[in-house]
């Protein structure tokens, strides 16, 4: 059955060699024989490189190729002719992945060199080395997460997430290497966070722990990470597991205390104030929060953790309505992010300067604030945040007064959370907001500006975007429609482009536009077309002088008014 042959996947070769008939090419009658046939015609270099190579899961590029299968019989010299020869052969495909060259096998023929490896006896030494090499990758996540270039660090290392898993689980399966499994599991906490997979790391960091329990500095960080992650949903139940999380955080600042290790005492000092403000005891967790901002202070203003931790304060005074504490912290830790490169935590810090803008009802400026975080978060595809930043925009342009329009974003926003699970009748505002708005009463305001139908209409026009279409709508993007039909006297641009029309006449370049409105510089370049197209322009120059002649017509007109 379908069945029993999933349970015997493994078993392919033995499973598919039974003859059929209309095969009279004895090569072809079985899996085996024919891919027995493609190594034969393998030089000896060839062989050797297809065996190692199936260490890899889900493919590598030749950086790890080289680094791994480099050794007695196959120089690091050859392993890119060999590579290529395999290439020819079709052993292996070749595609390009964030601008870099990628190797990957079919699995049967990945299990073929898996054999071909145990016979040679080299597994043990290749899967070892398979490990370090991926343990170096979860160090450099750790050492490089905060700063330029954190797109494409995330982006290339999900692409080895197969890989990872393979190396953690070697580790925690292999006699002694169980240290090493916890020392990598805990080094890529930001990797879990930031590509949304908080319960996969708590389920590898809970396996490690179990399997290592040393108190050492291995162990220490590793109990950090998982509070940590816990706190940040790797725990399914988050709020039935607050007291085991601070639990857990304090084991780590203890046992940092008693390596005497102060960057750790530090991380853990914030980390025990985020617990137990995401309990009961708000007053003390800001208490130990703002300890533990300090000790990471001490280390200097490029101290990731500095940031990180102000981030985590800005999140809990968020929904506490601790409005002066998001602006002073979050503006302190914006500027900081800006200056060093670091985008993800700098969209977040945005995220939350918007939500008390809008609480607030300082409109524009929240819609500067959330689109600044939608334009950061748009590259690491971070659903939760995007969704968020677009519902809160809604709330923003329904308060504004442009209804429909706000209706449109509410249901836009669904687009981007959906996939994740959540729905913002329960899901947002998350904590206490000082009884100010929340979705439903915005929703409420909504329907009784438009009519049930209407606001339906609406709801529905955005709910059926596609997520770029979504984001295109909260940032004001909009489709190049056809040459204006605008009536004399009229203006055929949006009130965005209008604004960036006059932006143009002073002679500002897209990036100072995208500078001056907090815009994306592609957000910038699509109104700079769309506004060409509508005034039937061909040059920057000529929207300057229709510019320059819309503010003599509307000044003519006032005098004429007046007289």
């Amino acid at each position: 059955s379908v069945e029993e042959l999933l349970q015997r996947q493994d078993e392919r070769y033995e499973l598919l060699t039974r003859r059929q008939r209309g095969t009279p090419v004895p090569r072809h009658r079985s899996l085996r024989a024919t891919v027995d046939w493609s190594f034969e015609l393998c030089s000896p270099e060839e062989r050797l490189l297809w065996a190692r190579l199936s260490v890899f899961a889900g493919g590598c590029d030749l950086n790890a190729a080289e680094s791994v299968c480099a050794r007695e019989g196959l120089t690091r010299d050859a392993v890119l002719d060999v590579m290529a020869g395999l290439v020819e052969k079709s052993i292996i495909t070749r595609e390009e992945v964030h601008g870099r060259a990628r190797y990957r096998m079919l699995e049967t023929i990945r299990q073929y060199g898996r054999e071909q490896l145990r016979s040679t006896g080299e597994e043990p030494e290749l899967r070892r080395s398979h490990r370090d090499h991926y343990l170096h990758l979860a160090e450099r996540v750790q050492e490089r997460w905060f700063g330029p270039g954190q797109v494409a660090l995330f982006a290339s290392t999900r692409t080895e997430h197969a890989n990872l898993r393979a190396a953690m689980e070697y580790s925690l399966t292999e006699p002694g290497q169980a240290p090493a499994g916890l020392h990598m599991a805990s080094s890529l906490w930001i990797y879990w966070i930031v590509c949304g997979l908080p319960r996969e790391g708590t389920v590898w960091l809970e396996r490690a722990l179990a399997c290592n329990e040393e108190p050492d500095r291995i162990r220490a960080m590793a109990l950090w990470a998982a509070s940590l992650l816990n706190i940040y949903g790797g725990n399914p139940a988050p709020e039935t597991g607050t007291d085991e999380v601070i639990v857990m955080a304090e084991e780590s600042r203890r046992l940092a205390e008693q390596l005497a290790d102060p960057a750790l005492v530090a991380h853990a000092t914030y980390l025990s104030g985020f617990s137990q403000l995401r309990g009961s005891d708000l007053a003390q967790g800001l208490s130990v929060i703002n300890d533990g901002i300090e000790l990471e202070r001490a280390f200097g203003e490029a101290n990731p953790h500095l940031r990180f931790a102000q981030f985590m304060l800005t999140v809990v005074a968020t929904q506490c309505n601790l409005v002066d504490v998001v602006i002073t912290v979050g503006e302190e830790c914006r500027a900081a992010c800006r200056k060093l490169g670091d985008e993800w935590v700098r969209s977040w810090i945005s995220l939350y300067l918007g939500a008390v803008g809008v609480l607030q009802a300082r409109d524009h400026e929240a819609e500067n604030h959330l689109r600044e975080a939608i334009q950061l978060k748009e590259p690491f595809n971070e659903l939760l945040g995007l969704g968020t930043a677009v519902e809160f925009i809604g709330w923003c342009s329904i308060a504004d007064g442009d209804v429909e329009q706000g209706t449109r974003l509410l249901g836009a926003a669904t687009v981007l959370v959906k996939p994740l699970g959540f729905d913002f009748d329960t899901y947002l505002p998350p904590g206490g907001w000082g009884g100010r708005r929340d979705h439903r009463t915005v929703v409420a305001e909504a329907k009784a500006a438009l009519g049930e139908t209407a606001y339906a209409r609406a709801f529905e026009s955005g709910a059926r975007l596609s997520q770029e279409e979504a984001i295109a709508l909260a940032l004001g993007t909009e489709v190049v429609p056809e040459k204006s039909t605008a009536g004399p006297g009229e203006s055929p641009l949006t009130r965005r482009e209008e604004q960036i029309a006059e932006l143009l006449a002073e002679g500002l370049s897209n990036k100072e536009i995208a500078e001056r409105l907090v815009i994306a510089q592609r957000t910038a370049e699509t109104h700079v077309a769309n506004i060409l197209t509508k005034l039937d322009c061909t040059s920057r120059s000529q929207v300057a002088v229709w510019v320059t002649q819309r503010r003599r017509a509307t000044a003519e007109r006032r005098n004429g008014d007046a007289g």
